[in-house]
Protein backbone atom coordinates (compact mmCIF):
# COMPACT_ATOMS: atom_id res chain seq x y z
CA UNK A 1 0.00 0.00 0.00
CA UNK A 2 1.14 3.15 -1.00
CA UNK A 3 1.54 5.78 1.71
CA UNK A 4 -1.89 7.90 1.85
CA UNK A 5 -3.75 5.53 -0.41
CA UNK A 6 -6.14 3.54 1.33
CA UNK A 7 -7.30 -0.35 0.59
CA UNK A 8 -9.71 -1.97 2.33
CA UNK A 9 -9.35 -5.86 2.81
CA UNK A 10 -12.32 -7.57 1.19
CA UNK A 11 -13.49 -9.34 3.76
CA UNK A 12 -13.50 -6.73 6.24
CA UNK A 13 -15.10 -4.29 3.95
CA UNK A 14 -17.77 -6.88 3.45
CA UNK A 15 -18.02 -7.67 7.29
CA UNK A 16 -18.16 -4.20 7.80
CA UNK A 17 -21.40 -3.98 4.94
CA UNK A 18 -23.01 -6.70 6.34
CA UNK A 19 -22.61 -5.48 10.21
CA UNK A 20 -24.14 -1.97 8.92
CA UNK A 21 -26.84 -4.05 6.57
CA UNK A 22 -28.29 -5.82 10.53
CA UNK A 23 -27.60 -2.59 12.33
CA UNK A 24 -29.76 -0.52 9.48
CA UNK A 25 -32.67 -2.61 10.08
CA UNK A 26 -32.93 -0.21 13.37
CA UNK A 27 -33.63 2.52 11.14
CA UNK A 28 -36.19 0.77 8.85
CA UNK A 29 -39.38 0.75 11.24
CA UNK A 30 -40.55 3.87 9.21
CA UNK A 31 -41.40 4.31 5.74
CA UNK A 32 -37.69 5.22 3.55
CA UNK A 33 -37.21 9.03 2.69
CA UNK A 34 -36.49 10.49 -0.37
CA UNK A 35 -32.74 11.30 0.59
CA UNK A 36 -32.05 12.59 -3.36
CA UNK A 37 -31.04 16.44 -2.40
CA UNK A 38 -29.28 14.96 0.59
CA UNK A 39 -27.00 12.66 -1.30
CA UNK A 40 -27.25 14.14 -4.87
CA UNK A 41 -23.89 13.96 -6.70
CA UNK A 42 -22.35 11.72 -4.71
CA UNK A 43 -22.19 9.15 -8.58
CA UNK A 44 -20.87 12.19 -9.97
CA UNK A 45 -17.44 12.79 -9.37
CA UNK A 46 -17.94 11.72 -5.82
CA UNK A 47 -19.48 15.06 -5.20
CA UNK A 48 -21.41 15.84 -2.05
CA UNK A 49 -24.44 18.30 -1.62
CA UNK A 50 -24.07 21.39 1.15
CA UNK A 51 -25.85 19.71 3.30
CA UNK A 52 -23.65 15.97 3.02
CA UNK A 53 -20.83 18.42 3.11
CA UNK A 54 -22.43 19.61 6.43
CA UNK A 55 -22.74 16.55 8.20
CA UNK A 56 -19.29 15.04 6.98
CA UNK A 57 -17.90 17.65 8.68
CA UNK A 58 -19.62 17.65 11.81
CA UNK A 59 -19.19 13.43 11.47
CA UNK A 60 -14.95 14.35 11.26
CA UNK A 61 -15.44 16.72 13.98
CA UNK A 62 -17.04 14.26 16.12
CA UNK A 63 -15.13 10.32 14.93
CA UNK A 64 -11.59 11.53 13.92
CA UNK A 65 -8.26 10.44 16.08
CA UNK A 66 -8.00 13.94 17.19
CA UNK A 67 -11.65 14.86 18.25
CA UNK A 68 -10.93 12.55 21.58
CA UNK A 69 -13.69 13.02 23.81
CA UNK A 70 -16.28 14.21 21.73
CA UNK A 71 -17.25 11.53 20.78
CA UNK A 72 -18.99 11.50 24.10
CA UNK A 73 -21.07 14.31 23.41
CA UNK A 74 -24.93 14.38 22.37
CA UNK A 75 -26.01 13.04 18.71
CA UNK A 76 -25.15 14.27 15.82
CA UNK A 77 -27.45 16.79 13.94
CA UNK A 78 -28.82 15.68 11.20
CA UNK A 79 -30.16 17.52 8.53
CA UNK A 80 -34.46 18.09 9.27
CA UNK A 81 -35.34 16.81 6.19
CA UNK A 82 -33.89 13.42 6.79
CA UNK A 83 -34.04 13.00 10.69
CA UNK A 84 -36.27 10.19 10.36
CA UNK A 85 -34.04 8.45 7.55
CA UNK A 86 -30.98 8.50 9.88
CA UNK A 87 -30.49 5.49 12.70
CA UNK A 88 -28.23 5.74 15.59
CA UNK A 89 -24.39 6.43 13.96
CA UNK A 90 -21.92 3.92 15.11
CA UNK A 91 -18.16 4.17 14.67
CA UNK A 92 -15.37 1.84 15.15
CA UNK A 93 -11.66 2.47 15.19
CA UNK A 94 -9.16 0.47 12.37
CA UNK A 95 -6.52 1.62 13.07
CA UNK A 96 -5.61 4.46 10.81
CA UNK A 97 -8.84 5.66 10.28
CA UNK A 98 -12.49 5.51 11.96
CA UNK A 99 -15.32 3.86 10.19
CA UNK A 100 -18.55 5.76 10.46
CA UNK A 101 -21.84 3.66 9.90
CA UNK A 102 -25.03 6.21 9.41
CA UNK A 103 -28.09 3.83 8.88
CA UNK A 104 -30.32 5.35 6.21
CA UNK A 105 -33.62 4.26 5.24
CA UNK A 106 -33.90 6.52 2.07
CA UNK A 107 -34.50 6.26 -1.38
CA UNK A 108 -32.22 7.74 -3.83
CA UNK A 109 -33.01 8.06 -7.68
CA UNK A 110 -35.70 5.27 -7.48
CA UNK A 111 -33.48 2.93 -5.14
CA UNK A 112 -33.69 2.17 -1.12
CA UNK A 113 -30.68 2.68 0.49
CA UNK A 114 -29.42 1.55 3.97
CA UNK A 115 -26.98 3.24 4.89
CA UNK A 116 -23.86 5.71 4.53
CA UNK A 117 -20.22 4.68 5.41
CA UNK A 118 -17.54 7.14 6.34
CA UNK A 119 -14.32 6.74 6.46
CA UNK A 120 -12.47 9.19 8.19
CA UNK A 121 -8.17 9.43 8.04
CA UNK A 122 -6.51 9.96 11.48
CA UNK A 123 -4.05 12.98 9.57
CA UNK A 124 -3.79 10.47 6.90
CA UNK A 125 -5.84 11.48 3.83
CA UNK A 126 -7.96 8.61 3.87
CA UNK A 127 -11.24 9.71 2.37
CA UNK A 128 -14.00 7.32 1.57
CA UNK A 129 -17.60 7.43 1.83
CA UNK A 130 -19.87 4.05 0.97
CA UNK A 131 -23.52 4.33 -0.52
CA UNK A 132 -25.36 0.68 0.64
CA UNK A 133 -28.13 0.17 -1.47
CA UNK A 134 -31.04 -2.86 -0.67
CA UNK A 135 -30.91 -3.69 -5.03
CA UNK A 136 -28.65 -5.73 -6.73
CA UNK A 137 -25.36 -4.22 -8.27
CA UNK A 138 -26.75 -4.82 -11.76
CA UNK A 139 -30.31 -2.93 -10.45
CA UNK A 140 -27.95 0.13 -9.12
CA UNK A 141 -25.66 -0.32 -12.06
CA UNK A 142 -28.96 0.15 -14.44
CA UNK A 143 -30.15 3.47 -12.92
CA UNK A 144 -26.02 5.10 -11.51
CA UNK A 145 -23.82 3.20 -13.42
CA UNK A 146 -22.93 5.50 -16.45
CA UNK A 147 -22.29 8.02 -14.15
CA UNK A 148 -19.89 5.96 -12.75
CA UNK A 149 -17.67 5.04 -15.10
CA UNK A 150 -18.24 8.54 -16.76
CA UNK A 151 -16.21 9.61 -13.07
CA UNK A 152 -13.86 6.86 -13.11
CA UNK A 153 -12.67 7.59 -16.53
CA UNK A 154 -12.46 11.14 -15.36
CA UNK A 155 -10.36 9.91 -12.50
CA UNK A 156 -7.96 7.97 -14.54
CA UNK A 157 -7.64 10.62 -17.22
CA UNK A 158 -6.80 13.26 -14.61
CA UNK A 159 -2.87 12.82 -13.52
CA UNK A 160 -3.09 13.89 -10.05
CA UNK A 161 -6.06 12.09 -9.27
CA UNK A 162 -4.75 9.17 -11.08
CA UNK A 163 -1.84 9.19 -9.02
CA UNK A 164 -3.82 9.56 -5.75
CA UNK A 165 -6.06 6.59 -6.73
CA UNK A 166 -9.08 8.23 -6.50
CA UNK A 167 -11.68 5.82 -7.46
CA UNK A 168 -15.61 5.05 -7.69
CA UNK A 169 -17.01 1.72 -8.18
CA UNK A 170 -20.24 -0.37 -7.82
CA UNK A 171 -19.45 -3.47 -5.55
CA UNK A 172 -21.50 -6.18 -4.33
CA UNK A 173 -22.51 -6.34 -0.58
CA UNK A 174 -24.56 -8.55 1.57
CA UNK A 175 -28.48 -8.64 0.12
CA UNK A 176 -27.78 -5.60 -2.16
CA UNK A 177 -24.76 -3.45 -3.19
CA UNK A 178 -22.87 -0.23 -2.48
CA UNK A 179 -21.10 2.75 -4.62
CA UNK A 180 -17.88 3.02 -3.02
CA UNK A 181 -15.89 6.55 -3.64
CA UNK A 182 -12.32 6.51 -2.77
CA UNK A 183 -10.98 10.00 -2.28
CA UNK A 184 -8.21 9.58 0.10
CA UNK A 185 -4.58 11.12 -0.79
Amino acid sequence: MNPGQHRCAPLVTQLVITFAVLIAGVAQASEPTDVSNFIKGLELGCGLSEELKAFRSELNARYTFEAGSKRLQKGVNVPKPYAKAVGRVLAFDRGEYTEVVVPLNGIYRGLHTRSLIFDIGHSNGVNVIKLVFDAARSKVNSIIGRQVAETQREFEADPQEKDFGFSVQITDAHRGSVLICNLST
